[in-house]
């Protein structure tokens, strides 16, 4: 059985070797990132859509703030690395 240490260790070089390709591929890492987030957008606009109109404001100032919310943690989830490769 594996010790903390080992998975420490073995998270700890999945993390570096991340960043890696990260930075060797920082233009498809953005890509990735940008398609990811628009997927998720078309997917909760999908599932929002599908309201009585009633409350379709509601809902639309909803999906808005849940749209706001996972591009901020998106944001926050983008590793230092990309981000200074970025702002270059």
């Amino acid at each position: 059985m594996n010790s903390p240490s080992d998975w420490q260790h073995y998270a700890a070089q999945g993390t570096e070797r991340m960043q890696e390709i990260i930075q060797d591929n920082a233009g498809k890492s953005m890509l990735l990132a940008f398609a990811a987030g628009l997927g998720v957008g078309v997917l909760v606009g999908t599932a929002i859509g599908g309201s009585s109109q009633s409350s379709r404001w509601w809902d639309r100032q909803t999906a808005e703030s849940l749209g706001q919310r996972v591009l901020d943690k998106l944001g926050t989830m983008v590793p230092d690395a990309l981000a200074e490769r970025i702002h270059r």
